[in-house]
């Protein structure tokens, strides 16, 4: 809570207790870092799985910062399930280039501009995060959204909508004007058009739908 007041950071972090840490900084010219990394015991992280950790868990967490320069780098690991590597203009995050890998493999600085975010996860709940987000609410400034974009994930399990599937594959990319979602699963496979504007119809191109039978006992006859 305190680091939190002090960073004038949002008033829901999924975090609370007492964070042990060790701090680093290096002076050297444009070289100069300022290091921060804590195994995070007495910490707990309240994220869906499997992100979150009990305060009774070790769990190691680094995150690395250049402090000059024109442009400025970011690094970041949490538990071995995420990596960032980023850099941009410090006043320019929109302008900045970098990737966010997920599952264990670390992150690598691109050459193109953008943010894009890779990897696998073991498992993902839709409606643990739906809700992990309505009790969380965060504002994400233009900038920040204009970062994004893409994304390639591949989820052992997903669950969410009413079905539970397995070894879903998930591609999204900015277009000029939206999102494309694509999507590859036994279930469902296609390419799914999300616009910017407000009142355009959703394009849905599929080449494949797998519903599940309904049971028996909702079946009805004269």
């Amino acid at each position: 809570d305190t680091l939190n007041k002090w960073l004038n950071g949002p008033q829901a972090l999924p975090v609370s207790g007492l964070l042990p840490y060790r701090l680093r900084l290096t002076l050297d010219g444009d070289d100069s870092q300022l290091r921060v990394d804590s195994n995070l015991l007495g910490v707990n992280v309240a994220l869906p799985a499997p992100f979150g950790k009990g305060a009774e868990q070790e769990a190691y967490a680094d995150w690395r910062m250049t402090l000059s320069g024109k442009e400025r780098r970011y690094w970041a690991d949490y538990r071995g399930l995420a990596s960032l590597n980023l850099a941009a203009p410090p006043t320019a995050l929109a302008e900045g280039r970098g990737e966010l890998m997920l599952g264990g493999e670390p992150a690598r600085l691109p050459t193109s501009q953008g943010l894009r975010v890779r990897g696998r996860l073991a498992e993902l709940d839709l409606d643990a995060w739906k809700q992990f987000i309505a009790d969380h609410p965060l504002k994400v400034d233009a900038d920040s959204q204009r970062l994004l974009r893409s994304a390639q994930l591949d989820i052992g399990r997903f669950k969410g909508f009413g079905q539970e599937v397995e070894q879903l594959a998930v591609g999204l990319e900015r277009e000029s004007q939206g999102w494309a979602l694509q999507l590859d699963s036994v279930l469902a496979s296609g390419r799914v058009v999300l616009a910017d504007a407000e009142g355009v119809p959703i394009q849905v191109d599929l080449q494949h739908v797998s519903l599940p039978a309904p049971a028996v006992d909702t079946l009805t006859s004269d």
